[in-house]
């Protein structure tokens, strides 16, 4: 009759002289907010323990399903360390945590916890299927059996065996694989909150989200996520609450989820937050251009939407053009608007110089690199465009914008003359660069061989830049009758993937505006490349970047075997490699950009990096391979 009255069990093991007790998880989490003065032992066990409280007598753990006599791991846990582990392994019991195809887990990555050994039922009593789905056999003891609990650990050398939950309450919300119980434990441990269970709910479009119940009544449930948000990602954070006075629980003391009323999704299903202050609007119009999103609130995370750091960079150019500075550290550590407004700043007086750039600029270690190679023919290492225009493109529209960019963007004029002293880079002066277009009719060419046609007037026009006296942007409009294709081709000295993206955005602002006959206005100038290459080079000389000469010192010592090859050529030209392609399907391209990256918190290269690494390492069967990396600059420095 007592037994759940922790007030009156207190007082009648205090009365009788009660040394050691087990009581159920849910029971014993609020029976340790008493002061008791009889017990030296309280058993915990048959549920995760959330929070415990330290107290003069000792706390053990208990783990253990039914098919294996109740208990199979014990050990006393120290509340003050705050890992409330389940021990390790009881005598004549043995455990594993296996991922697929029954693998030891390393310390720290979860799998599922199989239990072996004496204390094993035979099986489930006239339930033949089911025994065999979880009563399989031992893989390291050959001729016994394990029980597969189904319950999701970890390991730790320290505590032991980390309880993390059930295998099938794992849900996946917004592209995440979440443990509800993880977020249970985090709410648990927050001020004022006696009880806690988290559960998945489809929300007002259909998409799975989460909802946190909570007892007693909260006064402030803003304080609530915000409280979990300093320990948890937000997409953690659930996007419904239900206060209740008590949870309901079963008659072992376990929060009978069940029986949890269902929220109110029409009053929680604001999720969409509108922007309110005008850098909030201001941010959120940047990132729906971005994006190519219609909408997006200022709770919204940029990496959640599909954002990635070359998007990042676009951002944050398109605020620059407003007036604003951010850095990408920034966004990475505060990905939604309503964080990151604090950090944008204003730039007034550091604009940069918006006159054309001329004179010498000093060439970066990448130039250097491709100059010091001596590459066969130095001036065909471009980078191209072809763009397609149904209804044609207006070929004096073209040029007009092709030249405007020219003039806007300094690094298109340079040029690259070989002197005594070594590779000189200079701007050649706006008065000396037009735009090098020319225009190509191919009416009436056989549909068959209009592809190859195009293709060999393509491979002129791509070898026939010239380095040291330029242009090194060429264009080149191909006029068909299913439209118009135009080509346009640039030097990667002075061209990369980032800056295409900003090359063809002026493009079509430009062309547009020179549609409506106005004058062509871009976007103004960011710092030139030549500032770049100076603060690079006294980057470069920093007592900062020395402190990492030793790491890429031990990197570059690394002993690496070469990979395997079925001959060792003579030359290693361009024209001697193939390529060989493939598509991901829509879904598949989706979830690379949008969800594949987010649980580990890492970029799609990282994912592409890692998986390139494993497939290397499994054909050489080699662990160590030597993989060189170009990035796209524009650090903060």
């Amino acid at each position: 009759a007592i037994r759940l009255d922790i007030t009156r069990l207190n007082h009648y093991f205090e009365e009788h002289g009660v040394t050691i007790t087990f009581l159920p998880t849910q029971l014993a989490e609020q029976f340790m907010e008493l002061e008791n003065t009889s017990l030296r032992m309280l058993l915990v066990g048959g549920d995760k323990l959330k929070r415990a409280v330290k107290q003069p007598y000792t706390i053990v753990n208990n783990y253990g399903p039914t098919e294996n006599t109740v208990v199979a791991t014990s050990g006393v846990i120290n509340p003050e360390e705050g890992s409330l582990s389940i021990g390790r392994a009881i005598a004549n019991t043995r455990v594993y945590i296996l991922g697929d195809g029954d693998q030891v887990q390393p310390e720290g990555i979860a799998g599922e916890l199989c239990v072996a050994g004496r204390g094993l039922a035979r099986g489930y009593l006239n339930r033949e299927e089911e025994t065999a789905k979880r009563f399989t056999a031992d893989p390291f003891v050959p001729g016994e059996r394990m029980y597969r609990t189904g319950d999701l650990v970890k390991w730790n050398a320290q505590c032991g065996i980390e309880y993390i939950g059930r295998i099938d309450q794992q849900v996946k919300v917004r592209g995440y694989r979440i443990e509800l119980s993880e977020i249970e434990v985090r709410l648990a441990r927050l001020a004022d909150v006696h009880d806690a269970a988290v559960t998945a709910v489809e929300d007002k479009a259909g998409n799975t989200a989460l909802c946190a119940y909570v007892a007693p009544q909260q006064d402030d449930i803003e304080a609530l996520k915000a409280a979990l948000k300093d320990t948890l990602p937000d997409y953690m954070v659930p996007a419904f609450w239900v206060e209740m006075d008590e949870l309901p629980v079963t008659a072992n003391g376990k929060i009978d989820k069940k029986a949890l009323p269902a929220p109110d999704i029409e009053a929680g299903s604001a999720a969409y937050k509108a922007p309110e202050t005008e850098m909030e609007t201001l941010l959120s119009d940047i990132w729906q251009e971005v994006l190519g999103l219609d909408q997006i609130g200022v709770s919204d995370n940029f990496f959640t939407l599909g954002g990635d750091s070359i998007k990042g960079i676009q951002m944050a150019s398109r605020l620059n053009q407003h007036g604003y500075k951010l850095e990408m550290k920034d966004l990475f550590q505060h990905p939604t608007i309503e964080e990151l407004v604090s950090y944008v700043e204003r730039t007034e007086g550091k604009q940069a110089d918006q006159g054309p750039v001329e004179g010498e600029a000093e060439l970066t270690p990448i130039q250097r690199w491709f100059f010091e190679r001596n590459f066969t023919d130095k001036h065909h290492w471009n980078q191209s465009v072809m763009l397609h225009a149904k209804d044609g493109f207006d070929p004096d529209l073209v040029e007009k914008t092709l030249q405007a960019l020219i003039e806007h963007h300094d690094a298109l004029r340079m040029v690259y003359r070989e002197e005594r002293e070594g590779i000189i880079q200079t701007y050649l002066p706006v008065t000396e660069c037009k735009a090098s277009f020319d225009i190509v009719d191919l009416y009436g060419t056989d549909e068959d061989m209009l592809k190859s046609q195009i293709q060999r007037l393509a491979d002129h026009l791509q070898g026939s830049l010239d380095l040291e006296n330029g242009p090194l942007l060429k264009a080149e409009q191909y006029r068909t009758e299913q439209g118009d294709h135009l080509l346009i081709a640039v030097h990667h000295l002075v061209v990369d993937g980032v800056s295409w993206r900003i090359l063809l955005e002026d493009f079509a602002s430009g062309y547009k505006q020179a549609q409506q006959q106005n004058s062509i206005v871009l976007p103004q100038k960011t710092h030139s490349f030549k500032d770049w290459a100076e603060a690079l080079n006294t980057f470069a000389q920093s007592e900062e970047l020395k402190k990492q000469a030793d790491y890429w010192a031990q990197a570059d010592a690394e002993e690496l075997r070469p990979l395997p090859k079925d001959h060792d050529p003579n030359k290693r030209l361009v024209k001697h490699t193939a390529a060989v392609k493939c598509e991901l399907t829509e879904e598949e391209t989706a979830q690379l950009l949008t969800d594949v990256h987010h649980p580990y918190g890492t970029e799609i290269n990282d994912i592409l990096l890692s998986a390139l690494g494993l497939t290397i390492g499994e054909w050489t069967e080699n662990g160590k391979v030597g993989i060189n990396l170009e990035g796209h600059g524009r650090e903060e420095i």
